[in-house]
């Protein structure tokens, strides 16, 4: 009779372990899983904007790369474009 506790112990613990494995798999492809979706909406919000800064600037396809960080660093700097991002921002915390 014993003998048959035993069996039946091994056995618990052989299931258990399946079963921590079985998690601990699926939870490594979950975290795997979400940095993907994490990864697509930023890749997604970076071809918006892309998109966006195109649609009001045409031309700007045609530029360099340094030359459009230029642009957009002058542009930053306008105090204008400072006081309308200023106004947004604070109407958007306000939600």
């Amino acid at each position: 009779m014993s003998s048959g506790r035993w069996k039946s112990e091994e056995e618990k613990m052989a299931q258990m372990e399946a079963q921590k494995k079985l998690l601990e798999h699926r939870i490594k492809n979950y975290e795997r899983n979400s940095k993907s979706l994490t990864r697509k909406a930023r890749t997604h919000q970076l071809c918006t904007y892309g998109g966006m800064l195109e649609k009001y600037f045409p031309d700007i396809v045609y530029l360099p790369y340094v030359e459009v960080n230029s642009f957009l660093s002058i542009l930053s700097k306008m105090p204008e474009v400072q006081k309308v991002l200023q106004e947004i921002s604070d109407a958007n915390s306000s939600l």
